[in-house]
């Protein structure tokens, strides 16, 4: 009886030491490979893990995906829809609007161009005028209201006033300091 016992024990050591072996489990696991045909899937069928990438690459693609837009032409693109469709500076049309460097937007409407520094912008806040919503801004220069569909609105307009408040923010932010 006692060899048994032992033989019993040292078969259940064996077993146990072969379940320290992570890196063999592992690489078993991630390739989704079951130990072959026991399962009735053969190992040559069991499709080979995709390449991961290095730690080094996924900071790089995390880094890239994170990158802000310090020329602020994200925003003025964003802008520039809905400013055309149905924005108005200064009570006016917009026919044409332009982000001039990084810190100044041009307007124009059928009576000129007008344009704000953003430099020199303080706080601004939009308020609502009924069935517009209208932002007044003022560059030390003097103060313009420019003014788009309040509520939400059919595409490229959305939620315009929150869109044109948000892009003229981060704007006016970036150029801050």
């Amino acid at each position: 009886m006692k060899v048994s016992r032992a033989w019993i024990l040292g078969l259940g050591l064996a077993v146990a030491a072969c379940g320290t072996q992570p890196e063999s489990i592992a690489a078993t696991n991630a390739a989704g490979n079951d130990g072959g045909e026991i399962s009735g899937t053969p190992a040559a069928d069991v499709p080979a893990p995709a390449a991961q990438p290095s730690p080094l690459a996924a900071d790089e693609q995390s880094a890239d995906a994170q990158t802000i837009d310090s020329s602020n032409q994200t925003g003025a693109g964003v802008l520039n829809q809905i400013f055309l469709k149905a924005g108005t500076f200064d009570g006016k049309p917009i026919t044409r609007f332009e982000l001039r460097g990084k810190c100044e937007t041009a307007f124009t409407t059928a009576e000129g161009t007008g344009t704000i520094d953003w430099r020199k912008v303080g706080n601004f806040a939009g308020r609502d005028a009924g069935d517009r919503w209208e932002l007044a801004v003022d560059d030390g220069r003097g103060n313009h209201v420019i003014g788009v569909p309040a509520g939400e609105q059919p595409e490229p307009l959305g939620n315009a006033s929150a869109r044109v408040e948000s892009a003229l923010s981060v704007i006016a932010d970036s150029c801050q300091g």
